[in-house]
């Protein structure tokens, strides 16, 4: 009997045991959240009245984004993910014209912590006034040095690389048409006319070229597909300017700067290193220019274009109002390169030698002035982007009034790739971006 008690009192005793271990359940702290006066730089991004993305930096780790008006919170959103470069904030919200909101941002918990930013002072500032056509899509863009205008205006010849392989492409900016054209070495597109373009080859007069530093520069006849010799160039260290006038400047194997004429392949040589071909602006579609000074193209003489303390780079020369524009960039670290890395910027525009306009230095701000201005009542139209910066900005096509110093917002847009824009006549813009070649038209 006394067996029995015993038995049953084990078997209560380790039933016991087995509910009391079911029941625990490990305690998590909760999360401490800490409010940092911290300034965390972003992207301010407006895509229509009711949409806006902001951008943080990858090592930022937001993870929630609080919207509030006043001292409400009226939206939550969880972020995107791109890794190693950002994260971002995809927000739909109908904003009120001229009200102010503020952000509240939510990192990651990391041992228990999570830290707060503020953003304050926002109103949303969309404006949709131009309207876009796209002429042209590209896979991927091989960027403006793979890229180039006619010197008529009326033809856009750029490289598409499309499974690796890279696709030349004729736009016409009359009608519209394209065409694919044959395979053209990689390396250099110039525009001779509106059916002769400029290429890199690696033969010779039958020879394959072995040196990384050699390779020549060919003309290409797209109706006769007859090819000839124009100079030798360097295509590692290259700079190769636009053709104006039917002359270039181009980089020799030896790092010389040349000044080619395409008429007979006469050259002038700039020798190397008082002169730094590093210097030759192949950007450029009005004038041959070598860092500040206008090169001639018939005489090879260098005359200053801006004064020569003015470390802004020539952006254009407008025969037609005698404006020169130029755009000033600090330049970026790239020894302890960062995504959301900032960098100041601003404006100058002589007229005769004499400054008459530059704007404050700017956070990450990119100005890109058309490489064709048609300029009317004083007033440019141009493209402002704004990066990283502690405070929101409204990205797109801004008018400055040289009259009264004025810059006003006309149209919002905003793309982290770099844009060369061409303005045919005071209403039409030719656009050429990461993603295709568009044609914008102002009222």
């Amino acid at each position: 009997m006394r067996t029995q008690r015993y038995l049953l009192l084990l078997a209560l005793f380790f039933a016991a045991c087995t509910r009391h271990d079911s029941t625990i359940t490990p305690l998590t702290p909760p999360v401490t959240y800490k409010d940092t006066a911290a300034a965390l730089p972003f992207i301010t991004i407006q895509h229509a009245g009711d949409q806006l993305e902001l951008r943080f930096p990858w090592d930022a780790q937001i993870a929630k984004v609080y919207l509030k008006k006043d001292t409400a919170t009226i939206g939550v959103w969880t972020t995107t993910a791109e890794p190693y470069f950002a994260w971002r904030a995809d927000i739909g919200y109908p904003f009120e014209a001229g009200k102010t909101y503020s952000f509240v941002l939510e990192t990651t918990p990391v041992n228990n912590i999570a830290n707060r930013y503020i953003l304050r002072n926002y109103i949303h500032t969309y404006i949709s006034a131009f309207t876009e056509q796209k002429l042209l899509s590209l896979t991927q863009s091989m960027g403006p040095n793979y890229m180039d205008i006619s010197p008529s205006r009326k033809t856009l010849f750029i490289g598409d690389d499309i499974q690796n392989s890279v696709v030349v492409k004729k736009l016409s900016l009359v009608d519209g048409s394209v065409t694919t054209l044959n395979h053209l070495d990689y390396g250099l597109l110039r525009a001779v006319s509106d059916d002769e373009v400029l290429v890199r080859s690696d033969d010779y007069i039958g020879r394959r070229l072995g040196s990384p530093d050699s390779a020549v520069i060919v003309r290409y006849n797209l109706t006769t597909q007859q090819s000839s010799f124009v100079a030798f160039y360097n295509p590692g260290s290259a700079r190769t300017s636009r053709v104006i006038d039917n002359h270039l400047l181009v980089t020799d194997p030896l790092n010389n700067m040349v000044l080619v004429s395409l008429a007979d392949t006469t050259k002038r040589f700039y020798p190397y290193p008082e002169f730094n071909s590093v210097s030759i602006g192949q950007y450029n579609f009005d004038h041959l220019y070598y860092y500040n000074q206008r090169v001639d193209p018939h005489t090879g003489a260098l005359t200053p274009a801006i004064p020569t303390e003015d470390s802004a780079a020539i952006e254009v020369m407008d025969s037609a109002t005698g404006y020169t524009f130029g755009a000033w960039t600090s330049g970026a670290d790239i020894s302890n390169y960062h995504p959301a890395a900032t960098y100041r910027s601003h404006l100058t525009i002589y007229r005769q030698g004499s400054k008459v306009y530059q704007n404050d230095d700017a956070t990450s701000a990119s100005n890109t002035i058309p490489r064709q201005i048609r300029m009317t009542g004083n007033k440019l139209v141009f493209l402002q982007q704004s990066g990283y910066d502690t405070t929101f900005h409204a990205s797109g096509y801004h008018q400055l009034d040289l009259d009264t110093k004025r810059t006003t917002l006309l149209h919002s847009y905003y793309s982290p790739y770099v844009v060369e824009e061409f303005q045919l006549d005071p209403h039409t813009i030719i656009s050429v971006r990461a993603d295709g070649v568009y044609r914008v038209s102002i009222p």
